[in-house]
């Protein structure tokens, strides 16, 4: 969906998307914020950041 159940807009069909695609897509909102959290989590012990 687009918009919350009481402003609901049409949803998005993603064409030509595979299985895993839509997998990723699904699941974005939690795993890229704990893919950054990582990426940080071992730039930090690499000392490339502080």
């Amino acid at each position: 969906m687009t918009e919350s159940k009481e402003n609901s807009g049409e949803d998005i069909e993603p064409t030509g998307a595979t299985s895993s695609d839509q997998d990723f897509i699904a699941h974005a909102r939690q795993d890229i914020p704990r893919l950054i959290d990582e990426i940080k989590k071992l730039k930090t012990m690499l000392g490339i950041i502080e």
